[in-house]
């Protein structure tokens, strides 16, 4: 059985005098810098702002030219300024930028993640449009052609920056056009899919004699999903006679797709290297759970046992995932993998002292988006600065019961409906 703890942690003076002057002072931030012009001085203000606007989920009247004159000049500012528009637009302008975003889209200057991030917001405004598709193609042969030559010239580090841009569009690819057997549905396949790797937990052949969470999510991440804890011997943690579940978010703030830095937590295997607390004000004191992706850390780092392998490969993770599991051609759980390979890093599974409030009409009210993180609902008094509940707490004792600190994370989306999660979802898939 799970313990709960009813320990109360009190955040520092000065972190409660912020929490409560924060909607004050950064509606202030917006306001001030939305009167100032963009150029290289500003731009750093500009990306506070950008970045303001969506943690308090809030659109001034007068951003939308501002947007679309940074969208016209897009080449004239930094990379980091560049990302950090092309993230707010995403998060909270989903049609109403389409033209400018398509005129940056075909721009043969916009860098490969930028243009993910163009392709992925036209697909959501019309997904039947073959644009998107053929713009993809047409950049990997452009890439593949590039790839040839600098092998050629023997240059390794535009070689590097070529695999990169290409994994990024082979990512959106992928995610967006993925090739399956004729007459299955993609809801069809990855349902079936995702009984065999339950069944796989269930009898402890997938993660054997390892302690894992399991965090069942939404292919629509505007709704939260639930985590549970298997122990090493292949059985689910129980409470009260019932399965040991919480409530867990894994949308960013972004909403943007896993393989983007500050997206949504990718889909797949991490691993749990053990558990801190966080400087950050907005994660809090709570403890955490510090995780690694493929690729992100060494293969030394990634498992119990001796690793003779020194290169990541998808097939070394049959150690963790028997190799029948991968039969099915079904890529979402190498989703942390090819996010680890593309530079995402630091996702961690953990509370949150932001004010719910900013979200109440949102349909993951009582949660809180984050950079791309796993969040666990928690509730902190802004007055006296004391922490009243703790799902995060609840989650992370109930780990420790199961004995041991490092093990692994899965992460499935297990169901696409406008609706949370709920644990008879995964009841109906157990075999």
């Amino acid at each position: 059985m799970a313990p709960c703890h009813a320990q109360y942690l009190v955040l520092d003076s000065a972190i409660v005098l912020s929490k409560q002057n924060e909607k004050t002072r950064l509606l202030q931030l917006i306001n001030t810098t939305l009167k100032l012009p963009v150029n290289t001085t500003t731009e750093a203000q500009f990306e506070s702002a950008f970045w303001a606007m969506m943690y308090l989920e809030h659109k001034p009247a007068t951003v939308l030219p501002v947007l679309k004159n940074c969208l016209a000049q897009f080449f004239t500012y930094s990379v980091s300024f560049q990302n950090a528009l092309l993230e707010l637009v995403y998060s909270l302008y989903p049609k109403e930028l389409e033209k400018e975003i398509s005129v940056l889209a075909k721009n043969k200057n916009t860098l490969p993640k930028q243009f993910s991030v163009c392709a992925e917001y036209l697909y959501r405004i019309n997904q039947k449009s073959p644009l998107i598709k053929k713009i993809v193609l047409e950049k990997l042969n452009q890439f593949g052609r590039l790839m040839a030559e600098s092998e050629n010239v023997q240059n390794k580090p535009l070689e590097d920056s070529i695999k990169k841009a290409r994994g990024y569009l082979s990512a959106l690819l992928s995610a967006k056009f993925m090739v399956r057997p004729p007459n299955i549905s993609a809801k069809t396949a990855n349902q079936l899919y995702i009984q065999q790797l339950l069944a796989g937990i269930r009898s402890n052949e997938i993660f054997p004699h390892k302690n894992i969470l399991i965090s069942l999510q939404n292919k629509n991440r505007d709704y939260p999903g639930i985590v549970l804890v298997r122990d090493s011997t292949g059985k689910f943690l129980m409470q009260h006679d019932t399965l040991f579940y919480t409530q867990q978010l894994a949308r960013s703030i972004t909403n943007l797709p896993f393989y983007i830095s500050n997206g949504n937590t990718p889909q797949g295997i991490f691993r749990i290297t053990g558990f801190d607390r966080s400087q950050n004000t907005h994660i809090g004191p709570t403890e955490n759970f510090q995780l690694c992706m493929p690729n992100e850390c060494t293969l030394a780092d990634f498992f119990d046992n001796p690793v003779t392998d020194s290169i990541w490969s998808d097939s070394i993770l049959n150690q963790l995932i028997p190799a029948r599991f991968w039969d099915a051609g079904n890529p979402i759980i190498l989703e942390s993998y090819f996010a680890g390979e593309l530079g995402r890093y630091e996702i961690i599974a953990h509370g949150s002292t932001v004010n719910p409030v900013y979200y109440q009409t949102k349909t993951y009210a009582g949660f809180t988006p984050t950079m791309g993180c796993l969040q666990t609902k928690e509730i902190w008094d802004y007055k006296t600065g004391k922490r009243t509940f703790s799902a995060q707490q609840q989650l992370i004792d109930a780990y420790k019961s199961i004995g041991g600190e490092k093990g692994y994370l899965l992460v499935l989306d297990i169901l696409h409906a406008n609706r949370p999660v709920n644990i008879n979802d995964f009841k109906k898939l157990l075999p």
